[in-house]
């Protein structure tokens, strides 16, 4: 059986006024290779949403734009860019789903800052200016891109048997994770200390974006994943 994989969606408004939910297709793409069955879960009334989640196998949280820190207690930094409340609570009414029923979570960028958030973490709400030092963590998006710094996994760790040691990683943030939320480890951080992995009961999520990476190793963190899933 192929597990079934629920992505929460995003939202974008076009230049012409259309709005839409969206999901990039990179996560549909890598699920749908490696042997899961992607479906696209959008915002609506809480009911609606538990009676879908009901039948999900594992939930993978995406990227997208910034959360409203009102989740971790401090005012929205004038760097920030669109907070959509809607997104917010679907993401995080969808992962305390997750967390009460022992569902399997993936969260990559933004749904890695969720998830530490729905577990009481906060973030950094700008690298830049809040954290001295810090290397680049924001590469000029491309289809197809170079790695853009290398992050250093813990040991024996589920993202260590993965991929090593060392991984050349992309990376598109410019917020990261500060407090660590309740039951999390930190599993990687890059040479500036940025924490770029947390693992839980059955939670892997990831600063960086696998599903934009196209090697064996990116894989192997989805297919461990997928496989928790069925």
């Amino acid at each position: 059986m192929k597990p079934i994989i629920g992505i929460t969606a995003r939202y974008t408004k076009e230049d012409n006024g259309r709005k839409k939910y969206i999901v990039n297709r990179y996560y549909c793409d890598k699920l749908t290779r490696l042997g899961a069955i992607p479906f696209v879960i959008v915002p609506q009334e809480n009911e609606n949403l538990d009676e879908l989640l009901a039948h999900v196998d594992g939930i993978l949280i995406p990227g997208g734009e910034d959360a409203d820190p009102k989740y971790f207690n401090e005012e929205l930094h004038p760097s920030c860019t669109i907070v959509d409340p809607m997104i917010d609570e679907l993401d995080l009414h969808v992962i305390n789903y997750c967390l009460e029923k022992h569902i399997p979570l993936l969260g990559i960028c933004r749904g890695h800052q969720m998830i530490n958030i729905a577990l009481g973490g906060s973030l950094y709400q700008d690298i830049p200016s809040q954290y001295p030092n810090a290397i680049s963590h924001s590469q000029e998006f491309a289809e197809i891109h170079p790695p853009h710094h290398i992050i250093y996994t813990t040991e024996h760790s589920i993202i260590q048997q993965l991929v090593g040691k060392e991984y050349p990683v992309n990376s598109f943030h410019h917020q990261s994770l500060k407090d660590i939320g309740k039951g999390l480890t930190v599993t990687a951080t890059s040479s500036d200390g940025i924490v770029e992995a947390i693992e839980g009961d059955k939670i892997l999520a990831f600063q960086f974006h696998p599903e934009m990476m196209y090697n064996e190793k990116s894989d192997a963190l989805f297919t461990y994943w997928i496989n928790t899933c069925r």
